[in-house]
């Protein structure tokens, strides 16, 4: 199972998914491209890596996705 996890001014918000269930890719799928058009700066880590990597595209295969709250000047 997969995670992405919304860090926002709120706190966090995860949303899981599993790679063979179409509805659950199809709803993160559809939340990460929301998030991406907000200006949240988007990394990932597969289960064979211990880094993040920046991503600009949902990857199923992504163990986790860590949706990073745009800064904003005051």
């Amino acid at each position: 199972m997969g995670k992405l996890v919304e860090l926002n001014a709120r706190g966090d918000t995860t949303t899981t998914w599993e790679p063979t269930d179409e509805a659950s890719l199809r709803e993160t799928d559809a939340k990460f491209e929301a998030l991406m058009a907000r200006g949240f700066s988007m990394v990932e880590r597969t289960t064979d890596e211990d880094t993040f990597h920046r991503t600009e595209h949902f990857d199923p295969r992504a163990e986790e996705i860590v949706a990073i709250f745009p800064m904003t000047g005051g």
